[in-house]
């Protein structure tokens, strides 16, 4: 049987992950190590096929857990969990193959989306900020399109957001758009331009869809989300 050799502390987060990995790839065995050299030397196998890393905080440095792995012969995907200080500390990770860091806070779904795509050898894109979960109601303006749209915010990040179209209208995939956003508990408002970078089925997106933004501001650069 092929395994997931799940590495790191503490005691009550690996539980939980060992749990949900259990749970979700029943056609795996489930191993837990400490992370020192020995025992991940004692639990690595021949039959394991990704290796998740359960670290605090991501070193600016490429971690020697990587090099400490591979130089026992394991080749095949890590998978690291890690909290992000600066998003350039994946500078390092990035030249590595078959690595990839899910930044914390994630929610269980994510990690088991992305290890699912991992162990199906399927192409990965480096997340580069933790995302929060919300539902917030959002108008948006789109070139063409007359008043705003309504759509729903589902996911909040520093790079960008995910949505589900509500308004009955077309968007697609390249369209810059600007999105109004009223906190009501927090009694905020903000307004952000934004540009649709994929979708659920093709370049159009319709009523009920689901669609990702990246911030931009009108010279093209990243903009922080308030």
């Amino acid at each position: 049987m092929s395994e997931i050799l799940l590495i790191g502390n503490p005691e009550k987060e690996i539980s939980q992950l060992r749990s949900s990995l259990e749970h979700n790839f029943k056609d795996y065995k489930v191993r837990y190590t400490k992370p020192d050299k020995d025992s991940i030397q004692d639990h690595l196998s021949g039959s394991t096929k990704m290796t998740v890393f359960n670290l605090g905080q991501l070193p600016k440095e490429s971690p020697e857990h990587i090099q400490t792995i591979r130089d026992m012969g394991y080749s095949d995907s890590i998978l690291m969990l890690a909290g992000l200080n600066d998003p350039k500390d994946l500078s390092e990770i990035q030249k590595t193959d078959d690595v990839t860091v899910l930044p914390k806070p994630f929610e269980n779904n994510d990690l088991i989306h992305l290890s699912r795509k991992i162990l199906n050898d399927e192409k990965v894109c480096q997340r580069r900020y933790p995302r929060f979960s919300m539902d917030e109601v959002v108008g948006l303006e789109a070139f063409g399109v007359s008043g705003k749209v309504g759509a729903r915010m589902l996911k909040l990040s520093k790079g960008g957001a995910l949505l589900k179209l509500e308004g009955f209208s077309e968007l697609y995939i390249g369209d810059i758009i600007q999105v109004h956003v009223q906190l009501r508990e927090l009694e905020r408002y903000h307004r952000m331009t934004a540009q649709i970078v994929n979708t659920e089925e093709d370049e159009k997106i319709l009523t009920g869809e689901h669609f990702g933004i990246s911030w931009l501001t009108t010279l093209g650069q990243k903009q922080v989300a308030a």
